[in-house]
């Protein structure tokens, strides 16, 4: 329907879907029954029986409207009809089970008697059945939101113990996989309402299963958006476009879709279209999943205020940050390259991994830090007795930071980057958490805190570049972060020895020496293609790197803070001349 060419595709892809669900399902349950002697204590057999005859019911009002044709189909009172009917053995099940109360973020459990059962329940599957068939039309469209909705849910009931749940997710999130490889553009068969029908009717019932009524709408809703604007327009409209010869697809002027309202926002393809709106639906399910943690596990993430995990995060170094992760982007892509997506990168970057390394830090290294001047104000408040309960909230919080900054690299659809994200968290836990703990490891210290810096740069390069093609500029900057490590390992060489830390500074045991290594680590800066202005950074950095040398007293924690804005100058005028050249 979106090409002009009209290519014959195979129609009823939905049957051999369910098919495939079906085997997973009773493989198994067979392998279940095998290896547990006819153990069924994990797996709800009445839940089980109860999700997998709604959705056979859906499925097959979706063959006989596939089979009758899209055109010619079941009618609009009878797309309202059925699913009310068939949402009956979730009726009983949530009756006979006790489901009385709904959830509501913020304001606590509404308990609603049998209104749940009755009238919620069939109104919910009847909502969501239909609204995922109205969203569709485009090859891998309903496939792939499918996959990104029904893996959020699948984690969401791994954390609830929802393992029956899980169990029918995995095999149809299974099932949508394989179809994919055929349904992505250009389609060599098409899903039918089967597989729109289906999705609806498993959203709905994850929400009624998981409880998570609320969370499960918002996720969905691109849907509801659908169903809002389809209704607006009684339902009369479509969601195709109008294919050009050059396949750019061109809104229809008579709108009534999202789809219409995202292709007159730029020029897109048909697999540019549905390639936006797989990340529009990853960044949905990113805060969705923010969403469960901050509403349903808020008790036990009591133990960090806002104010100390801000405090924890360093915000000093959000500018500079920032700053060196913007110049990194300018050295990678033309200007007319970068989109909202990047910059939404760029900020993830900037205000969750601080916390993940900085956090994790201070907790590991409390017992140091209590005879380190410049961190009092950082360690204050915290005592042995909390100690344990912090680093548990700090390490809950990083799982939700990880979650958050590896799905949405899922966005730019580059497994590079993906890999890359994944090396910085590794870097930045390790570089504190036993049993490696970089920063006691001479020499590894700094070559981590290299690293780090290398792969930020690293990854925002990755999003316009081969990785391959990263240039000695970017190694050498990363270099020359080294000193900066060990400068401030140096200025801590006291601390560091009272609190039996094993650090580059106090492994050389000579100021000499070790200032000496960092004006090796800058000499790469003569060497590298920024231009002139860090050929300035060079010399900046031995300047000062030698009056710390020759001046025995002096504010340390002011040289520090000259370092930083000498980098922010350099950042910031590099920034100027890319968008001036």
């Amino acid at each position: 329907m979106n090409k002009p060419s009209k290519p014959l595709v195979a129609e009823l892809g939905g049957i051999p879907v369910f098919i495939g669900f079906i085997l997973s399902i009773l493989i198994t349950l067979l392998f279940y029954f095998i290896f547990s002697f006819a153990n069924f204590g994990i797996i709800n057999i009445i839940e089980l029986f109860t999700i997998f005859l709604t959705m056979f019911l859906i499925f097959f009002m979706g063959i006989i409207d596939d089979i009758l044709g899209w055109k010619a189909g079941i009618s609009q009172w009878q797309h309202l009809l059925y699913p009310i009917l068939f949402a009956i053995p979730m009726i009983i099940y949530t009756f006979i089970y006790g489901f009385n109360a709904m959830h509501v973020p913020l304001l606590g459990v509404w308990g609603i008697g049998v209104i749940y059962s009755w009238i919620f329940v069939p109104m919910a599957i009847t909502a969501t059945t239909n609204a995922f068939n109205l969203l569709a039309g485009y090859n891998g469209l309903e496939t792939g939101l499918g996959i990104i909705i029904f893996s959020t849910t699948a984690f969401f009931a791994l954390l609830t113990g929802k393992i029956t749940l899980l169990i029918i997710l995995a095999a149809w999130i299974g099932a949508l996989v394989g179809f994919l490889r055929f349904n992505k553009y250009p389609a060599k068969i098409f899903p039918g309402d089967i597989i729109t029908l289906v999705n609806g009717a498993l959203a709905g019932i994850c929400a009624i299963i998981l409880r998570l009524e609320i969370i499960v709408a918002f996720l969905i809703i691109l849907y509801i958006i659908e169903f809002i604007i389809k209704a607006r327009h009684r339902f009369a409209t479509e969601c195709f476009g109008i294919p050009q010869k050059n396949g750019i697809i061109k809104p229809n002027p008579k709108g009534g879709s999202l789809i219409h309202i995202v292709l007159r926002r730029g020029r897109f393809t048909e697999k540019s279209l549905v390639n936006t709106f797989y990340k529009i639906q990853i960044i949905i399910a990113i805060i969705s999943i923010a969403f469960f943690f901050l509403i349903y596990f808020w008790v036990d993430m009591k133990l960090i205020n806002l104010k100390q995990f801000i405090i924890l995060s360093r915000p000093v170094l959000f500018p500079l940050l920032i700053l060196c992760l913007f110049m990194a982007l300018f050295y990678s892509a033309n200007i007319y390259t970068i989109n909202i997506f990047h910059i939404i990168e760029i900020l993830l970057l900037t205000f969750l991994t601080p916390f993940l390394i900085f956090a994790i830090n201070d907790v590991y290294d409390y017992e140091s830090d209590k005879t380190n001047s410049r961190k009092k104000d950082i360690i204050q408040g915290m005592t042995f007795k909390n100690i344990r309960s912090l680093k548990k909230a700090i390490n809950f919080y990083n799982i939700i930071i990880t979650l958050i900054l590896l799905l949405y690299s899922l966005v730019f659809l580059n497994p590079v980057t993906t890999l890359l994200i994944a090396l910085l968290l590794f870097f930045n836990y390790f570089y504190s958490v036993p049993p490696i703990r970089f920063k006691e490891i001479p020499f590894l210290d700094s070559i981590s805190n290299g690293v780090i810096v290398l792969l930020y740069f690293a990854i925002v390069y990755s999003l316009f570049n081969p990785i391959l093609s990263l240039l000695f500029d970017i190694i050498a900057v990363g270099i020359s972060i080294m000193s900066y490590h060990l400068i401030a390992a140096q200025i801590d060489v006291d601390s560091d020895r009272k609190g039996g830390q094993r650090t580059t500074a106090t492994f050389i045991n000579n100021r000499t020496i070790t200032y000496l290594v960092c004006v090796i680590y800058n000499l790469p800066l003569l060497f590298i293609n920024f231009g002139l202005i860090f050929s300035y950074l060079f010399y900046f950095n031995i300047i000062i790197i030698i009056y710390i040398y020759l001046k025995n007293e002096f504010n340390k924690k002011r040289l520090l803070t000259i370092f930083l804005l000498g980098w922010v100058i350099i950042t910031i005028s590099y920034i100027i001349q890319k968008i001036i050249l």
